[in-house]
């Protein structure tokens, strides 16, 4: 929250200007409309060339907002970065309005030296808290009213040049980074390392050289991959170890289903077996969507009949078979020489 001693000493900068310029009127001949000023010779380049004459409404609006910004960044020296969020409440509190993007992209399109931009890593949060804003230093040493009167003076030839501040093709703001490159970059580099220890482990000292060929990083760099870690602040060793865990239990539980299931599909064996011995008592080959269409009532119960017969042909394959006919359709043929009796002792024996 702005006290009411910044707002005082905003006005205040803002109307020393107005004051300066009363008390020169004033006090000397009054000059003929179309006398200008000279440049000195020798003088910097942010000298202006002209009396300070009032801008288009709409460019003034644009002076105004940079000097804004530039007191903001002024009273608070020690934070030479800001938030596109904290510069957005600060700006409001002073100005009684919310500034924009693209209003940072105007500034930075008219006096490109006058403000930068970069992001504070947090890809995955709004832009407003990633986007950091900041007033370039020069020599390590605040430079703001330098800055405002470079911006003037280019700000006045683009209004020379446009006729508002909207017909001006506004520079984009850098690439924002991602995540994710630095993720698999990390998993890239876990992976080598995991590789190098179990190599090292298996083959002894002879192991370091083809680990060095293979993925190009030395053993003594692979002993420098946790410390790297923790220095970067990237991920930790006892993150990684989080990890290799978590995934090895979601490892293990997905075998534990899978072999349940399995334990299930061949529970139904027999029983997959009666419903296809009813089916086939006076023929020896349908088609296999016909036997789907009849004994599978739901779609979600599809998986599990196709890998119950997988499985029946499998370990009854003397007893049935699938072929193919002219049309690439599966027919579904049954071994009448087959002794049922014995095959379905064998499957009820595999639960």
């Amino acid at each position: 929250m702005m006290s009411s001693r910044a707002l005082l000493a905003l006005k205040k900068s803002r109307g020393e200007e107005t004051k300066g310029v009363n008390k020169e009127d004033a006090g000397s001949q009054p000059r003929s409309p179309g006398r200008t000023r000279t440049k000195r010779r020798g003088s910097g380049d942010d000298e202006a060339t002209s009396l300070q004459r009032p801008l288009p409404p709409p460019f003034q609006s644009v002076k105004e907002s940079y000097d804004t910004i530039c007191f903001i960044f002024n009273i608070h020296a020690n934070r030479e970065r800001r938030s596109l969020q904290d510069l957005q409440e600060a700006f409001k509190q002073l100005s009684g309005r919310k500034i924009k993007v693209d209003d940072l992209r105007l500034i930075k399109t008219v006096y490109p030296q006058g403000i930068s931009f970069s992001y504070n890593g947090l890809s995955s949060r709004p832009l407003s808290v990633d986007l950091m804003v900041q007033i370039p230093k020069e020599g390590g040493r605040k430079c703001f009213e330098k800055h405002k009167r470079n911006f003037d003076c280019r700000l006045w030839e683009c209004a020379e040049s446009a006729d508002t501040p909207e017909s001006i093709v506004l520079v984009d703001l850098p690439e924002r980074g991602s995540n994710k490159r630095t993720l698999e970059e990390c998993e890239r580099i876990i992976n080598k390392y995991k590789a190098e220890k179990v190599r090292g482990k298996a083959r002894g000292e002879s192991s370091a050289a083809e680990a060095e060929a293979e993925t190009g990083c030395s053993t003594e760099a692979q002993r420098r991959i946790p410390n790297f870690f923790k220095a970067t602040k990237h991920i930790s060793s006892r993150t990684i170890h989080m990890v290799e865990n978590t995934q090895e239990k979601k490892r293990q539980r997905l075998e534990g289903f899978e072999a349940l299931e399995r334990r299930r599909n061949l529970a139904q064996l027999p029983k997959l077996f009666d419903l296809l011995r009813s089916l086939t008592l006076n023929r020896r080959a349908i088609p296999v969507k016909d036997v789907a269409r009849q004994l599978v009532r739901k779609a979600e119960d599809k998986p599990a009949f196709e890998e119950q017969l997988r499985l029946l042909l499998s370990h009854a394959g003397e007893w049935c078979t699938i072929n193919h006919d002219s049309k690439g359709n599966q027919i579904l043929s049954i071994n009448g020489r087959a002794n049922p009796n014995k095959v379905r002792k064998a499957l009820v024996t595999l639960t």
